[in-house]
C-alpha cells in the first residue's frame, strides 16, 4: 500500500486514506513545496480523542516514521514554523536558512529553505527572502524531524553531527529554546506515576 509520505505519528499509524473520503479529516496543500497539511473536519472533531490516541500510538511504536519514503523537509518546515515559540525570539528579525541533506529524491527542491522569524510570527520560505541570515543550520532530514517530534533532543542531534549550527554564539544557543517539539512528543514521555 501507498503511504503518505509523511513522518507525522498520525499519517504513520493510519495510512488510511479513507479518513479523508469519509469526511474525519480534510486536507489542503502546503503553501511550500509538497506535501499536504491535514485537520480534523467538524465531524472529525468527535474523533479528537482517537486521532490523539493514534498519533501517539503512531509516535511511539510505528517503525517506518522515519524511514526515507516519509521524510518531508517541506512538512517539517511547515510544521516547526507553526511551533516556534515567539515569545522567545530576540526583538530584531531572525533569519534561519536550512541546508538539508539525506533528502528523498521527490523532495530535492527543498534542499534549501528558510524560516523568518519575528515575534510577530515565522514564516517559511522556499525561495532565498533577501534578508541577511543570522544562522544556518546543516541538517539531516530525518535528524531534525527525529528532533522535532521529541525522538532526540538538539543537542544530541548536534553530538551525533546530524546537525550542524553556525552563527553568532547567543544565537546558537537560543536558537533550541525556540524550536517547540511536536505536541506528540509528549507521548515518549514516561507516563506519570500516583
Amino acid at each position: 500500500m501507498k503511504g503518505y509520505g509523511q513522518f507525522c505519528p498520525v499519517a504513520v499509524a493510519s495510512e488510511l486514506r479513507e479518513l479523508e473520503s469519509a469526511g474525519v479529516i480534510e486536507s489542503s496543500p502546503l503553501p511550500a513545496g509538497r506535501g499536504r497539511e491535514y485537520r480534523l473536519t467538524k465531524a472529525g472533531e468527535e474523533f479528537r480523542d482517537v486521532v490523539e490516541h493514534l498519533g501517539a500510538w503512531g509516535q511511539r511504536h510505528a517503525a517506518q516514521q522515519f524511514a526515507p519514503e516519509n521524510l518531508d523537509p517541506a512538512l517539517l518546515m511547515w510544521a516547526m514554523h507553526r511551533r516556534i515559540d515567539l515569545s522567545r525570539l530576540p526583538a530584531p528579525r531572525v533569519v534561519v536558512r536550512f541546508e538539508f541533506r539525506g533528502v528523498p529524491a521527490r523532495c530535492l527542491q527543498m534542499r534549501t529553505s528558510w524560516l523568518v522569524l519575528e515575534r510577530s510570527g515565522a514564516d517559511v520560505c522556499v525561495k532565498d527572502p533577501g534578508f541577511d541570515v543570522d544562522l544556518v543550520l546543516r541538517a539531516d532530514v530525518g535528524t531534525l524531524a527525529r528532533v522535532y517530534t521529541g525522538h532526540l533532543s538538539f543537542a544530541d542531534g548536534l553530538r551525533a553531527g546530524g546537525l550542524e549550527l553556525e552563527g553568532p554564539r547567543a544565537l546558537v544557543q537560543e536558537f533550541p529554546r525556540w524550536l517547540v517539539q511536536s505536541h506528540f512528543a509528549e507521548a515518549l514521555k514516561p507516563a506519570r506515576v500516583g
